[in-house]
């Protein structure tokens, strides 16, 4: 009785101090329930400096005034920004993998199936005539035993 007073006295004190400083941080930042993450790849030091040479240069009108120096300080920002890109996407998709190998998430199924449907392919390529023909009925049987176990189990239940 009393353990159970004094845990509901915690949880409230514990309660009303989280909320307290809900009110003075912000919620956002107090009842996040992981560390926020940066970015995955830190922005090279030169891409943020030619960020910001390129957006002086449009305030400063060099692209009318110079076109040669502004199209080849545009050129160079578009290849930075372009290969930032590339490596942000391969990192993402390296997180994207390890955490699904952390969660033990994989795509074994959809392997397996794209394999069957390789080697069948491969399959027909290579068979006669008559040995489709027998490969269409053994299909066509199978098909048809799916079919009727399926509609006495339909039968079945109503």
């Amino acid at each position: 009785m009393v353990h159970d007073q004094r845990v509901a006295q915690a949880r409230d004190l514990r309660q009303r101090e989280q909320d307290r400083k809900a009110e003075m941080f912000g919620a956002d930042t107090v009842y996040r329930t992981q560390k926020p993450k940066g970015p995955i790849v830190p922005l090279p030091q030169l891409l943020v400096d030619t960020r910001a040479e390129h957006a002086r240069a449009r305030k400063e009108s060099i692209h009318k005034s110079d076109p040669k120096k502004y199209q080849f300080l545009h050129e160079t920002l578009v290849a930075l920004e372009k290969r930032y890109a590339q490596e942000l996407r391969q990192a993402r998709e390296r997180a994207y993998h390890q955490n699904r190998a952390k969660l033990r998430l994989t795509n074994l199924d959809a392997e397996t199936e794209e394999e069957d449907v390789e080697t069948l392919a491969s399959r027909v390529t290579r068979m006669s005539e008559e040995e489709f023909k027998e490969l269409a009925l053994e299909r066509k049987q199978r098909a048809n035993a799916d079919i009727a176990s399926h509609t006495l189990q339909k039968a079945h239940n109503k």
